[in-house]
């Protein structure tokens, strides 16, 4: 629970706002919703198209529909049965550090772990519009620096206070940059890079981006 500093804060961050600014930032975020709508329902046509199974039964959608401002989330529109599968993405279709399972096992030990998914990642949001999947799209348009450790010191102060100091993942994102930039020769100096280390660190499943899968 808030105590009164800590709602003081808040309301005198919020007071600081114009009504014009507010009201720009409102109409600003209904064309960014509308886009990801798009870039989501592109994306699924696009993983069906392409060879893979999503079922029927689930959706993507806000967790209060009536609310533009609501976390996206799967759900599951009627009961799914024992052992029904639920997708199956090919594994040319995923972001990974390499084109297939075989040549995988043969890439050096950094380059199968983050290292190889960061640079793909970063290879596949690089490409021209017309060159670039749906679902590298759609991981260029998500929000950039929103995990804890890319806010102001006094953002992160403000967070540890309201929830009570819990460490909550993923955490330790100025230790995995660091270890990036040391490991894979990593250029924290561009905004690009340091977005693809944002999405594996927080989407990627061991070393794989599957789409639909990890939305």
């Amino acid at each position: 629970m808030m105590n009164n500093k800590q709602l003081f804060r808040i309301m005198h961050l919020l007071g600081s706002l114009h009504l014009p600014t507010i009201a720009a930032a409102a109409a600003s975020e209904t064309v960014a919703n509308d886009t990801q709508d798009v870039l989501i329902t592109d994306m699924i046509n696009w993983l069906r198209a392409n060879g893979s199974f999503i079922n029927d039964k689930l959706q993507i959608r806000r967790i209060d529909p009536d609310d533009p401002t609501s976390p996206r989330g799967i759900f599951a529109l009627e009961s799914l049965e024992e052992g029904e599968t639920v997708c199956n993405i090919p594994w040319e279709l995923m972001i990974t550090p390499s084109e297939n399972l075989d040549s995988y096992m043969e890439l050096p030990e950094s380059e199968r772990l983050d290292c190889g998914t960061i640079n793909a990642v970063i290879k596949e949001i690089s490409k021209s519009e017309s060159d670039m999947t749906p679902y590298g799209k759609y991981l260029l348009s998500q929000p950039r620096a929103y995990t804890v450790g890319f806010w102001s010191e006094e953002g992160q102060k403000l967070f540890w206070e309201m929830t009570a100091d819990e460490k909550l993942p993923p955490i330790w994102i100025e230790d995995l940059l660091e270890e990036w930039e040391e490991e894979c020769d990593g250029d924290d100096e561009n905004d690009d890079h340091l977005h693809a280390v944002m999405l594996v660190k927080t989407r990627a499943d061991y070393q794989y981006l599957v789409p639909f899968y990890g939305e």
